[in-house]
């Protein structure tokens, strides 16, 4: 009977030392994820805020001296090519002397006195437009058209009805609408990343799940100071055209560009919180070996968006911890997820 006692007990024993064993192993077990560590192109780029704009601008300059006599099209509305935006009287004597003979340049003169001042040019339009002024007079002063030399968004008007102009001066600007451009300023601490022809994804909150892509295509050669609300600084101007812009795109949106400025061939790179550093300032990470971890000193370089650089230390097809924190060296690991580390 004591046989059969001293049996369960020792049978009951076993099985609490091995239960016991069991837990205390399984204690020891670190459930963790992976980054499957697979070599691939690696971007780096810039993000900057600016605003959309309109890229070709066509000016129309005054060619004579001559008076406005009338203003045919509104500002920001949209003009075709040809159309008539200003009618003028020609005030320019030398080009209707060459037309004439002495006697009648000398008479030309007569009727229209020195011009050397604006208070003559207006008096002349208002002599050549007053109801009892002769047709000879308005016939030699050339009433002519100025029509618009491209299709686009008439942005700006310079001159109005009535007022004398001078050959030189800017009348009117025309923005070609199918062109647009994104404005940014970039810090000088990023500047020197920059080059002419980079990529870039443009996005905004004007239009909103719509991403245009476009490229540098000017850098400004002086910097400027630059004062907000959160303090100065010194920027350079930079401008982004946009390819293929559509009518959900407009100008004076705010838009976000994002500008590929470095491209690296077969990069290794893992997640900043995988790398961690020692006392002595040694990098390292945690790598899956035969369901143990193995800490593995490891050389860093460049930085992107997503982590670093691994030049050394760790290879293709290598399993580093994701979550280093709750593993130790030689730690038994027990895997739950395999992450592949996108590279984009």
């Amino acid at each position: 009977m004591k046989r059969y006692i001293l049996l369960i007990v020792f049978t009951a024993l076993v099985t609490f030392c091995v239960s016991l064993t069991g837990f205390y192993i399984k204690s020891l077990v670190v459930e963790t994820d992976v980054i499957n560590i697979n070599p691939a192109c690696a971007n780096n780029s810039i993000v900057c805020s600016g605003k959309v704009e309109l890229e070709k601008t066509k000016s129309i300059f005054s060619q004579h001296t001559c008076t406005v006599k009338s203003v045919n099209a509104q500002e920001d509305s949209m003009v075709e090519e040809g159309q008539v935006i200003f009618e003028i009287i020609n005030l320019d004597i030398e080009n209707l002397s060459h037309k004439k003979s002495g006697s009648d340049e000398q008479s030309i003169r007569k009727k229209l006195p020195d011009l050397s001042d604006v208070d003559d040019m207006q008096s002349i339009y208002n002599r050549l437009t007053e109801p009892r002024a002769s047709n000879n007079n308005l016939n030699s002063s050339k009433i002519q058209k100025i029509r618009a030399p491209i299709s686009g968004i008439l942005s700006s008007v310079h001159v109005k009805e009535g007022q004398p102009v001078v050959p030189g001066n800017l009348m009117a600007c025309i923005a070609d609408s199918s062109n647009l451009q994104v404005r940014l300023k970039i810090n000088e601490t990023q500047i020197s990343e920059l080059r002419l022809g980079q990529r870039a994804n443009i996005t905004g909150v004007g239009f909103k799940n719509i991403t245009y892509n476009g490229s540098v295509k000017n850098i400004a050669s002086q910097a400027q100071q630059n004062s907000d609300l959160l303090g100065s600084g010194v920027s350079v101007d930079v401008t982004v055209s946009v390819d293929n812009p559509d009518k959900n795109i407009k100008p004076g949106f705010t838009a976000k560009c994002e500008i590929s400025t470095l491209e690296s061939p077969n990069v290794i790179i893992v997640p900043y919180n995988c790398v961690k550093a020692d006392d002595n300032g040694k990098e390292f990470v945690y790598v899956c070996k035969k369901r143990r971890s193995e800490k593995i000193y490891v050389e860093t370089g460049k930085e992107f968006p997503n982590g670093f650089e691994i030049v050394s230390g760790i290879y293709k097809g290598d399993k580093v911890v994701a979550n280093p924190d709750f593993v130790k060296d030689k730690s038994i690991v027990k895997i739950k997820t395999v992450h592949e580390l996108s590279q984009e």
